[in-house]
């Protein structure tokens, strides 16, 4: 919506979707979020990318004396999937064995890092299209969600930023309350994920800590 209000052509907006299950098994993940992700990219006639670390957070809550798995995006709509080794080497190789804690800090709940922040930064990291860009990721966080929430910045620097790629991250509803998150909704006739239906009261996931 903010950007089509700016004028935002839209083949130069993306929305990406990163699978917390890894394309495995519907554990965290909503079983209907992915169909759900490429019906709403259809109505609005939006480029639709997937991304995921290979097992996903199920799989990184069993590593032991190894490194993080391989991530896996596309570059384009329906396209086939790019794979981003880590490095292997021993001295990047550590055990987790825990489930993510409970907790703002993304070292202790690092489900968030693993499955949806640091697999962006890799495929970001590994675009040829994006090695000399400018960039916004647009994410939807309020303040009033959280006290860590309340704390962020509209506009910052993403972690992406290199001497050759600008990117930037926008929060453009930072200061929206939940009566005007709705309001858009309902203005642009969109049906709502069937998780809050649910009567949940943000699209995080299935299983959460």
């Amino acid at each position: 919506y903010c950007l089509f209000t700016l004028g935002i052509h839209r083949s130069r907006i993306e929305l990406w979707h990163h699978e917390v299950d890894g394309m495995a098994e519907n554990l965290f993940d909503w079983k209907g979020t992915q169909s759900y992700c490429t019906e709403f990219a259809k109505a609005f006639g939006l480029t639709l990318l997937f991304s995921y670390a290979r097992g996903g957070i199920k799989r990184e809550i069993y590593r032991e004396n190894e490194t993080v798995q391989p991530v896996y995006f596309q570059e384009e709509m329906g396209g086939e999937f790019i794979e981003v080794m880590p490095i292997d080497d021993e001295r990047f190789y550590s055990t987790r064995r825990k489930f993510p804690a409970v907790s703002a800090d993304l070292s202790s709940r690092w489900c968030s890092w693993i499955a949806k922040i640091g697999v962006m930064n890799k495929a970001i990291n590994n675009m040829d299209k994006y090695k000399n860009a400018n960039i916004v990721i647009l994410t939807g966080e309020r303040r009033k969600e959280s006290t860590a929430r309340s704390k962020y910045k509209e506009i910052e620097p993403y972690r992406s930023f290199t001497k050759t790629r600008r990117a930037i991250t926008w929060r453009p509803i930072i200061d929206w309350d939940i009566n005007q998150v709705w309001g858009i909704i309902e203005k642009h006739k969109v049906q709502p994920h069937p998780c809050y239906e649910l009567g949940w009261g943000r699209c995080s996931c299935q299983l959460c800590i």
